[in-house]
């Protein structure tokens, strides 16, 4: 197992945040809690019976009306406030939930709120996933969701999140590839997953060039902003241009909803993969790599914009990871979608 920086702790709450939690604990993120009004959910979650919360008591799930999943936080408080005990050893907890569903709807900032209560000292972030149009055939969901996102909005502006991070399940089905219609939303959910894992393990790893250490990425993870995390392949290492232009859709071109703070405001960080062959070669590639960089760096005077760059011996492709956060939330992308 690789080392990681940061240990991180989730939070699912319904089945849409049960499903993001699960695609980090199946990446080695032991430390998370599963919380569900629908016993057949919790079921299709593999992890031990203690970790699983069922509250309310019946099983029966909120039907997508959010008072009921409040009701049955109330009902099953003490339960809850048990289970984070898994977390309570975390650097940081993500409370995840699927913005659409009664459940995450409406025990998603309660929760948030409890965690928050119970680890003041504790950097505590929101990820939800936010529904495509064609999942918005139901006035319910389109509302759920609406107002779960402009809450979590409220709170970037209040500083209160730390941070948040929004999946946008209509960019997850125009740029994942599923393997099959049945794994569409777990295959987005893995592809972010992997990106957040990434990161944090490249920043435990030694490098022999520029590297984003611990520090580095706490200040960008630690942010009261929006958080958003991209990739792309390198194809052209010998054109500054194309590295360039590569770099730019690492920024643009993922899953996550971006802050509306302009690019050129958001702190950020660079990060190269590069394969054994690139290391043994000439340093032109690193010149070029450092000046498409320097030009961010003209262009951002004001914000931060960390760099590293790691060796991957078992990829013969050069990837580039970007991870930036704006302090302002991703409110145009949320009003557009429901308007």
């Amino acid at each position: 197992m690789k080392r990681k920086a940061f240990k991180w702790g989730f939070v699912g709450i319904g089945q849409g945040g049960c499903r993001i939690a699960d695609s980090f604990y199946r990446l080695g993120y032991e430390d998370c809690v599963f919380i569900n009004t629908a016993e057949v959910d919790l079921a299709l979650i593999e992890c031990p019976e203690d970790q699983k919360i069922l509250i309310g008591g019946t099983g029966d799930g909120a039907g997508k009306d959010p008072t009921v999943a409040e009701r049955a936080l109330n009902h099953s408080l003490d339960a809850v406030k048990d289970a984070l005990g898994f977390v309570g050893e975390c650097e940081q907890i993500f409370v995840c939930a699927g913005a659409g569903g009664g459940t995450g709807t409406g025990a998603c900032l309660p929760v948030f709120n409890l965690i928050k209560e119970l680890m003041p000292d504790t950097p505590v972030g929101i990820i939800a996933s936010m529904p495509g149009e064609p999942e918005l055939v139901s006035a319910a969901t389109a509302r759920n969701a609406q107002d779960l996102l402009s809450k979590c909005c409220d709170l970037v502006d209040s500083k209160s999140v730390h941070p948040l991070i929004v999946i946008d399940n209509q960019e997850v089905r125009r740029r994942v590839k599923p393997r099959s219609l049945r794994t569409l939303w777990v295959d987005g959910n893995n592809r972010f997953a992997l990106l957040m894992h990434k990161l944090n393990t490249l920043s435990a790893t030694p490098t022999m060039l520029v590297s984003l250490d611990k520090a580095d990425l706490k200040t960008l993870m630690f942010s009261s902003g929006t958080l958003s995390i991209g990739s792309h392949e390198i194809t052209h290492p010998e054109d500054e241009k194309l590295i360039a232009s590569h770099l730019n859709r690492s920024f643009t071109n993922g899953i996550l909803s971006r802050s509306d703070s302009p690019v050129e405001e958001s702190d950020c960080a660079c990060v190269l993969t590069v394969p054994p062959s690139v290391l043994d070669g000439e340093v032109s590639f690193f010149d070029r790599f450092s000046s498409v960089v320097d030009k961010y760096l003209t262009r951002m005077p004001n914000t931060y914009v960390h760099r590293g760059i790691y060796e991957d011996e078992h990829s013969a492709s050069i990837y580039s990871y970007v991870l930036s956060v704006g302090t302002l939330p991703p409110r145009d992308a949320v009003l557009s979608r429901f308007k």
